[in-house]
C-alpha cells in the first residue's frame, strides 16, 4: 500500500509529497503547486487594450474615409479619423499605465 508524506517545502506556500510503496526502493518526489494559482487577468487587460487601440485607429480611419466618398471631397476627413484614432490610442495606452 502506498503512503503520502506531506512534508514542508523550501519555497513559502509550497509542499512536497512523498509516495512510498511496497514496490519502490527510494522515495518518489511530488510536487504540488500552490493552492492559489497566479492570475493572468492582466495579460488579457493589456491585450483588450491593443485591440481597443488597433480598432480605433482603423475604424475611424475608415469613417472618415466614406464620409470623404460621401461627400466628394478630399483626404481631409480620412486625414482627421487617424488623428482622432491615434489620440484616442495614446489615450487608452496612458490610461493603461495610469
Amino acid at each position: 500500500m502506498t503512503q503520502l508524506y506531506d512534508i514542508e517545502g523550501p519555497h513559502a506556500g509550497h509542499s512536497q509529497l512523498f509516495a512510498i510503496g511496497p514496490f519502490d526502493t527510494c522515495c518518489q518526489n511530488l510536487s504540488i503547486m500552490p493552492e492559489k494559482p497566479p492570475s493572468n487577468r492582466t495579460d488579457y487587460s493589456l491585450l483588450s487594450k491593443s485591440w481597443n487601440i488597433g480598432l480605433a485607429i482603423v475604424i475611424l480611419t475608415l469613417l472618415g474615409h466614406w464620409i470623404d466618398k460621401r461627400f466628394h471631397t478630399s483626404y481631409i476627413f480620412t486625414v482627421v479619423g487617424a488623428a482622432l484614432g491615434f489620440l484616442y490610442s495614446l489615450y487608452e495606452a496612458w490610461a493603461a499605465l495610469k
